[in-house]
């Protein structure tokens, strides 16, 4: 089931366009069509980012889950040609007299599993700084590229979310 819009409208053309760039990235239409479903889900919806909550936006709680769970988990598609792919969107951007500014921050994802790889003991970032518990979490690098300010301010877009 793909998102279907009723009205032009600058935003959804806009997102339509950007989809599209990442076209090659799929070696399947099919697989191409549901990352495009699950990428405005994950936009539009406002409650928390899980996979259920995604799919109860776009209303596809009673279909099977299998293929959004292997288009994240299986590799269904090129990572790093995704990140060119929004590399170059960003650059079109970006006067080649400016610099193209980034940031790199990092992420821990608290997680429950003490055998899922990746993951270690870290101060609990939910517990009183005086009274620190432990939890297991994962590391993530995210690098962004940071928008030429307008009106004072920039926007800080996600170029690469990577297990540190």
């Amino acid at each position: 089931m793909g998102v279907v819009y009723t009205q032009p409208h600058p935003l959804s053309e806009t997102l339509a366009g950007v989809l599209s760039r990442f076209r090659g990235v799929f070696s399947q239409e099919r697989v191409f069509q549901n990352a495009c479903d699950l990428a405005v889900g994950a936009g539009l919806t406002f409650s928390r980012k899980t996979m259920t909550q995604i799919r109860t936006f776009l209303g596809r709680t009673d279909d099977d889950w299998s293929a959004d769970y292997r288009l994240l988990s299986q590799e269904r598609f090129d990572s790093k040609s995704a990140g060119s792919v929004m590399l170059r969107l960003t650059l079109e951007h970006v006067p080649e007299d400016q610099p193209y500014r980034v940031v790199v921050d990092a992420s821990h994802v608290m997680r429950s599993s003490l055998t899922m790889p990746g993951t270690c003991w870290t101060r609990g970032h939910r517990t009183a700084r005086w009274s620190a518990g432990r939890e297991r979490a994962q590391r993530f690098e995210n690098l962004c590229w940071l928008t030429p300010v307008e009106g004072g301010y920039c926007r800080a877009i996600p170029l690469m979310w990577q297990h540190a």
